[in-house]
Order: C-alpha cells, then structure tokens, then sequence
C-alpha cells in the first residue's frame, strides 16, 4: 500500500479512502488516508462495515463479494446502465449477466432498424412490450444475486501448504454465446485437493449467422486467452494446465495438416496450436 501511494504521488495523484479488514494494513494508514467510516472502528472489537465500489459490495467482516443493481428507467439506455452497473472483473456472474447482454445487443438492433415497417428504437424511447418482459423477468432474477457470496481466498482454511497446483480451462458454445471457465486445482502435501473458480469469461455470440464449430473455435481462443491470463497474474508455480472442449471439430482443426482455412480460422487456429501441445491430458 505505501508503494502504491508513493508511486501515484509521483504523478500528483493522492490515494486514500483506504478500506481493510486487516489491523496491519490500517495502522500503515494515516486517519485522513482511510474511508471516513473506518475512523472510528476497532478493527478487533466491533463489526466492520460492507464497501460498495463499482456496483459490487465487499463484505470485510467475511471477505466476500455482493452484488447489487441501481434503479433505472425501462430503456435502451437503462439497459446499458444496468448491465454495465455490475462490475465483475473475475467473472463469477458471466452466466447471469449474459442474458442481459443478449438483450442489449437486441435492443442495439433495434436501433439500426431502417425498414418502413419497423422505427429505429431511441436511446430513451420505452421498451418495446416482448423485449419488455424479458427486460423484466431478467431484472428480477438478478436480485437472486444478493444472495451469492464469493470467497475472495482461494487458499481454504487449515488446507495447510500447498505442494502442486494446477489449471484446469473448460470452454463450450452455443447459438447465444461462447465461455470459458478457469479452475484452480491445489493438492497439500497430504495429497487433499480443493478446486476453485479463479476466472470466467462470455460474449455474445454475433448478431450474424456463426456456425457452432465456428463457435466452439472461439471459445477455445476465448479458453486460451483467460488461461494466459491468470497465469501471467497468478502468483505461484502452476505445475500443469489442461484445456478442455466437448468439441472433437476443435481438435480436427488444430491436428489438420491438409487442408487451408480462411486467414481468420488459420489465426485461430495458429493461436491454439502454438500454446496447445495435444496429448491425452490436454483438450
């Protein structure tokens, strides 16, 4: 936290509002540098408030991430309001804020419409009364969200050291969407293991007709990348990472040796083919 403060005051940039649960952290800070409602706590004693930062709540009593939605209007812009207000940079609500891009990428359309039959949908114009309900039914079961705690330790208690750990990526497709999932396996020297979710990712599929081997060779590029992510972020030794894909197309395009692919295909498929050696544990 001190480097952090040092280097941003190199630019004139003053951090503060410091939360922590942690007493080593808070006594490291001056009281003008911490959140005004962490003044007069005793970290030891009394009940530590939960923080709201970017449309998520964390709750320093159990360390652990809550989501929750602002109010806004039934439109277009409302949407986009909604859907972004959720800010989720590890992915555990990809599954449920994919139907809300869905959604949004519909309404989009909508707004593109130049038929004589069909107005272009405004920015603030209501929603139309299918879209509508839908808006409405996938508003609703977002507040199922509140209840979803997410444990920002993936080391569990009493777990002890850990001997090996390894990164297990699954990726699938659909008319609707691509995703991956990125799982952290860790074994103690008692040879137990535990799992965690680490990272997940979706997208949209696109508005135009994809085939699904299409599809499922993007989600395996989408499985890659997220991969290469956590391990670039990761801070300990990851002895062994496993791709895998219910797709046997996925893996006839990267064993191919005969026959040429358009220049987009033949990049996804240099892309899997450089970080994938296949053999019976990979994809």
């Amino acid at each position: 936290m001190k480097n952090v403060q040092a280097l941003s005051a190199t630019a004139n940039l003053r951090l503060h509002k410091v939360v922590s649960n942690s007493v080593e952290v808070r006594e490291a800070s001056s009281t003008e540098d911490q959140a005004k409602d962490m003044h007069d706590l005793d970290l030891c004693h009394n009940d530590l408030p939960a923080h709201r930062s970017l449309g998520v709540f964390w709750n320093l009593e159990m360390d652990t991430f809550k989501v929750t939605l602002p109010e806004k209007p039934f439109t277009r812009g409302g949407v986009l309001s909604i859907v972004n207000s959720v800010y989720d940079p590890l992915g555990f609500t990809v599954l449920v804020m994919l139907d809300g891009r869905e959604i949004l990428q519909r309404l989009v359309a909508m707004g593109h419409q130049t038929s004589r039959n069909n107005t272009p949908l405004g920015w603030d114009d209501p929603l139309p009364a299918a879209m509508m309900n839908r808006w409405m039914h996938w508003r609703d079961s977002l507040m199922e969200l509140q209840h979803l705690f997410i444990l920002c330790c993936y080391h569990p208690k009493d777990f002890g050291t850990v001997a090996k750990a390894e990164l297990h990526i699954f990726s699938d497709a659909s008319q609707d969407a691509i995703g991956a999932a990125v799982y952290l396996r860790q074994f103690n020297k008692a040879n137990e293991e535990s799992t965690s979710l680490v990272y997940g990712q979706a997208r949209v599929a696109p508005a135009y007709p994809t085939s699904i081997p299409r599809l499922e060779l993007c989600a395996a590029v989408l499985a890659l990348q997220a991969a290469q992510k956590v391990l670039k972020e990761i801070d300990m030794e990851i002895a062994d990472v496993a791709y895998y894909t219910n797709s046997k197309v996925v893996l006839g395009y990267i064993t191919n040796e005969s026959r040429h692919f358009y220049v987009c295909i033949a990049n996804q498929v240099q892309m899997l083919e450089v970080y994938l050696p296949l053999n019976s544990g990979d994809m």
